[in-house]
């Protein structure tokens, strides 16, 4: 398994394919930006060693990357985007990606004018504008 970070990644799932990740673009419309493409690729899904990042004024934890397949549970991005799409207040231009342990989620943008920005969803404020 290859690297693309200066971090390694436990738990990583089954490998996948490039028609695993094009189906799950075509069923719901929209394309991975190209680092996420690689990162499943190499990882589907885990965990990532180095798993606290701080900032100036925010510690963020990750939990786990969700796999396209070979999830735990039926933890796939998959079941994760039919099970969002569904809430009225989640956002259907953000992609869940990573979760922490707190249930929020880290998500990447594919509205056009800022494809591939990532979002952290906060699913305790309940106001969806304020909770990325």
């Amino acid at each position: 398994m290859g690297t693309l970070y200066n971090n390694e990644f436990e738990n990583a799932k089954t490998s996948i394919t490039e028609q695993d990740i094009n189906k799950i673009e075509e069923t719901f419309k929209f394309n991975f930006p190209t680092d996420f493409r690689r990162h499943y690729l190499i990882y589907n899904g885990g965990r990532p060693k180095k798993h606290v990042f701080i900032d100036e004024d925010y510690e963020f934890i990750v939990g786990y990357f969700i796999p396209i397949k070979h999830g735990v549970n039926d933890r796939i991005l998959e079941r994760v985007l039919e099970i969002f799409r569904d809430d009225q207040d989640f956002p259907n231009w953000l992609i869940p990606f990573a979760d922490e342990p707190g249930g929020n989620l880290y998500c990447f943008s594919i509205d056009p004018d800022e494809k591939g920005a990532i979002y952290y969803w906060n699913h305790e404020i309940e106001d969806p504008e304020e909770s990325y």
